[in-house]
Order: C-alpha cells, then structure tokens, then sequence
C-alpha cells in the first residue's frame, strides 16, 4: 500500500449483513438481511420469532462453546433430543446454518482508508443417533463472491479460485511479512499450480483429510500460518493444515478486499502477523463473530438471588444468571462500573445504585437506594433487566438476540433502551409483542414472522416503508396499528 508510511492507525470492524437458517424446528429456509440497530421480528404467537433467535444460538453453542467437548450434546439443556431442532423432527434432513460478514479495515492518518471484503459461512449438521445430537460434517467459506472458496467435508478439503484473478496476481513481486525478503512471484505460481488444477475458469484443489465429526470446526483455522503480499492488485496467500497434527498445509489465496480509493481495485490490508488475536484473518472471522453472539432472555430474578461463585467470565447467559460475576469482571477491566450503565441507571431508577458484594470465592447483585440497602429479591425486576442489557452492550458483541424486550419495562424505559440499542453499529435482532417496541422504529426495521404448513417460518418486510410512514402519519394512525391489526392478525 502507498500510504503505508502515512498511516498512524487503524481498525477493524466486522458486520453481520445476513443470517442463513435452514431446517431449523419452524424454519424451512430464511435468509434475513439486516441493518446495524435494531430489527424488530414481529408477529403471532407460536410463528417462529424466537426460532431464529435460537438458530444463531445453537450456532454459537456448536462451533464455538462445546467445539472438543466430550460428550458433544450443544442441545443440552434446552432440548431432550438433537431432533428436536430439526424441522418437522425429520432426522434425515440438513440444518445449514450461516452468516454474511462484511469486514471493514479502516485506515486513518493523512489519508483515510476503509477497505472493504465480505465473507460467507455456512455450517452442515445432521443428526447422529448414536449420540443423539447434532454434529456438524461440512462447512463453506465463500470470500467476495466467487473470488475462493474452501469447502471442507468429514472426509475432504476443496477450494475454488478464479484463473483470471490468481494468474493476474501471481504474477507481481512479493514480500513475505514473515521473513521480510522480496521473492519473484513465479516461485509461487510454480508451487501453487503444482497443487492445482485447471476446470473452466476456475483453479480447483482437493485434498483428503479426516476429521472427527464434533471437532469439526475447532480444527477450522490452526496455527501457524503464512502470509504473502504483492503489489497494487495485491492478495494474501494463507496457508493451513487440515488438522494440527497432520500439518499439511493447504494454499489458500485470499484477495483481501476492495478500496475505493484504489477504484475498487483488490489490495493487501496490512494484516498484522504478531498480533493475530486483535486482526483476525479473513478465515478467522466467523469464528470470531459466533464468538461474540450474545441472546438475552429475560432475567432469572430467582436465581440472581443466590450468590454465584466468581468465574471472571465476560460473557452473559441467556438468563443473565451469572449477572454479578460478569459485571465484577467488566469493573476489572474498565476500572469501575462502565459509565454507560450508571448513566442508563441514574437516568430510569434515580437513586438507585449497584454494586457486586464478593466473599469467599462467590459474588451477589446487591443495590442501594437514597441510603438503604436492598438485597437481590428487593432489587426492581426492571432494573435488573436494564442491567443485563446494558451489559451485554458493554460485551460489544457480534450481533445481539433479544427475546421479549419488553418484560419488566415500562415505555420510558423500552424508549431509553431502543434508543440505544439503535445508536450501535451491529445488528439487534429483537422479539416483540409490544406496539410500543414498534411505534418506537421506523418501517424499514419491522420483519413480520409469519408461519405455514407449506413454507415453515417466514418473513415479510414492509413494502415502501417509506410511503407507508407519510400515509400513517396522514391518517394519524399508529405504525403498531398497522402492523399488529392490518398485517399480522389479518394474514394469520
């Protein structure tokens, strides 16, 4: 990159542009687009709003909690049997959960530079009844459409890459970022047309490779890797081992994304090799998007009654059970209450402040109000469901699942969180029966859930938000009016 001298900073910011559900309990087959803030699903009871939220919870669970957990059982504790996530109970069906990820790598010094690439992930699980789960047998990784993708089985490894694009890059000078030396690219094109071969306009390589089924995806991405950078175009050649001990490696090109001050031209983004843990490789970034999905049911007031014992955890249960361990940990790290939760606090419960009371290994929620100590079951339900959701805010995750927003709040409250759940730079996926939740957002954001013997749980948006929004207003008619008693009533 030209600019790299000039360069002083930089980050990098992963999107979840659209979800991927197929096969899952309601769900037939969904791809849902989102918008950063909040996405309202809507619609009767039993239609399957609460379904999709599940779906990328089961995600996170399966590849990232219980990746090399013996017994694999990711279903567990919610659901008896591995089936009952499958659509229709049919175990001879394919869930195909996935993400669309739209990586951002922005530059800022003399020059500003955002970058841009997008990464598709899909898992495949089946259902296995010798254990009575679910595993996953297959996943597929699409970088920019159609440009590589690495498809890899129980039993095999395939990857795709445009002629055009790999011959065209090859071809420019090199520097390898481990070594630092500049070597003639035709070294590499040599090796790499050695492993591949040509079928249309596509490089294809295969390789057989075994892999136990629960451990699929926490092979996905082993270390070490190496990288390589050519000049403008440019592209990053990552390579892998199948599995860690078997380490052989795998040359998988990446063209690392587009810039539009280079005339959407592909060019390197400066991958930084020492600190892989903050500046994850492309390959890297589903893992670390399902790491970061955080779904939020309401509180269990009972349970937050009980002390827990402190694990320095830095991720909140669905529950929120182990609130007070979470929010201990969080104070460690930023050196005290984050000042957004204080804020949201002073602002809705005046008078009202937290603290994490800890002895002997084990910490409990305790609250104060103008002087007077209340202990867990005399903390307000809301408040505590305010703290679970400014909480998981603090977590900055991937994308947040909120089941039923609106238990325990009242309209200031649900206006004070909508607000602030839409100022966030991720999407929100939220689950409502409230018009209030509805009237608070605009058209664009309402997903209406609608369920068939035929088609399963589907979704349907608003057609010409925009129109509909000035002839509501017109009439004077409530935008949950229309949604509520036009659409979702009137179509169930």
């Amino acid at each position: 990159m030209e600019s790299t001298e000039k360069v002083r900073h930089s980050e990098d910011r992963v999107f979840v542009r659209r979800i991927y559900i197929e096969n899952f309990k309601s769900i037939k087959h969904l791809e849902l687009e989102l918008s950063p803030g909040v996405n309202v699903l809507v619609g009767p009871n039993a239609s399957g709003k609460t379904n999709i939220l599940e779906a990328l919870d089961f995600l996170r669970k399966a590849l990232i909690d219980h990746a090399g957990r013996i017994p694999y059982a990711p279903h567990i504790p919610k659901y008896w049997s591995g089936k009952d996530l499958m659509y229709s109970r049919d175990p001879s069906k394919t869930i195909v959960l996935g993400l669309t990820l739209e990586h951002y790598h922005i530059a800022k010094g003399e020059e500003y530079i955002t970058c841009r690439q997008t990464v598709d992930f899909k898992a495949y699980f089946r259902y296995s009844p010798q254990l009575d789960t679910l595993v996953p047998f297959r996943y597929r990784v699409e970088i920019e459409p159609e440009i590589t993708v690495v498809d890899v089985s129980l039993n095999r490894i395939r990857v795709e890459t445009m002629i055009d694009v790999i011959e065209k890059l090859l071809y420019e000078k090199m520097t390898n970022l481990l070594v630092g030396i500049e070597v003639e690219s035709q070294g590499l094109l040599k090796e790499f047309e050695s492993k591949y071969v040509k079928s249309g306009d596509h490089y294809i390589y295969e390789a057989e490779v075994k892999f136990s089924e629960p451990l699929l995806f926490f092979h996905l991405f082993p270390s070490p890797f190496t990288m390589c950078t050519f000049e403008r175009p440019e592209v990053v050649c990552i390579t892998v081992a199948p599995t860690p001990s078997q380490r052989q490696p795998t040359l998988i090109p990446v063209v690392s994304g587009y810039c539009e001050e280079y005339g959407k031209k592909p060019i390197v983004l400066g991958f930084r090799v020492e600190d892989e843990e903050t500046f994850p490789t492309l390959f890297e970034l589903p893992r670390e998007a399902l790491r970061r999905v955080i779904f939020i049911r309401h509180p269990d007031i009972g349970a937050l009654a009980e002390p827990k014992p402190y694990q320095g955890e830095l991720r909140l249960d669905e529950r929120a059970t182990n609130l007070a361990s979470v929010l201990l940990a969080l104070q460690g790290v930023r050196g005290g209450v984050p000042e957004d939760i204080s804020d949201a606090l002073a602002k809705l419960f005046p008078g009202l402040s937290i603290r994490i009371r800890s002895h002997m290994g084990r910490v409990a929620l305790m609250a104060e109000e103008n002087g007077l100590e209340l202990p867990p079951p005399n903390i307000p339900d809301g408040a505590i469901k305010l703290l679970a959701i400014m909480t998981a805010v603090e977590l900055k995750p991937s994308i947040l699942l909120i089941d039923e927003i609106e238990n325990s709040m009242h309209a200031k409250m649900l206006e004070y969180i909508v607000d602030r759940l839409n100022s966030l730079g991720i999407p929100v996926i939220v689950a409502t029966h409230s018009p209030i939740v509805v009237d608070l957002l605009e058209p664009h954001r309402i997903l209406i859930v609608f369920r068939d013997s035929e088609h399963g749980t589907y979704v349907e948006r608003i057609e010409e938000p925009e129109k509909l929004y000035e002839e509501l207003k017109r009439l004077g008619i409530a935008l949950s009016d229309y949604v509520f008693y036009r659409l979702t009533y009137k179509e169930s």
